[in-house]
């Protein structure tokens, strides 16, 4: 295993999206035309999940569901942010700088709109806080 593997965990190849975990071992977790994600607390920088969209946001809606049942975990709750990109390189040396550098979540979607333009990809993709963020062709969604 080399280093860079693990201070990178997610790559391309042919499209497809992979993981290589800390000791190496490679898992493709998104085929080619699907979409990777993160999912943070946008107050502190906490990266709580990443990878596949549809695992992400599955996890990203019943944390939230979970946390907003009780009042003193509401606040928790409307701190959870979703992102999600499109498998391109840009986005996800993106979601890689998130993942191996501490607090780096924080300014994620204004470092997209700068690759991309303001609005994302197709100018559909604009959220602020407490929304889910998707700079992909799909509409923004709150919960």
């Amino acid at each position: 295993m080399t280093h860079e593997a693990f201070d990178s965990p997610y790559s391309l190849a042919e499209g497809d999206l992979i993981h290589t975990d800390s000791k190496g071992n490679r898992k493709r977790v998104c085929h080619k035309g699907g979409a990777i994600a993160i999912a943070y607390d946008f107050e502190d920088g906490v990266l709580h999940c990443h990878g596949e969209y549809n695992d992400v946001s599955a996890w990203f809606e019943e944390t939230k569901k979970r946390l907003m049942r009780t009042p003193g975990t509401v606040g928790l709750a409307n701190a959870l942010t979703l992102v999600s990109m499109p498998l391109q390189e840009e986005c996800v040396r993106e979601v890689n700088r998130c993942v191996t550098v501490t607090g780096a979540v924080l300014g994620v979607e204004e470092r997209l709109a700068a690759l991309y333009g303001v609005g994302g990809l197709d100018g559909a993709g604009v959220a602020g806080a407490n929304q889910d963020s998707v700079w992909k062709p799909i509409l923004a969604t709150t919960m």
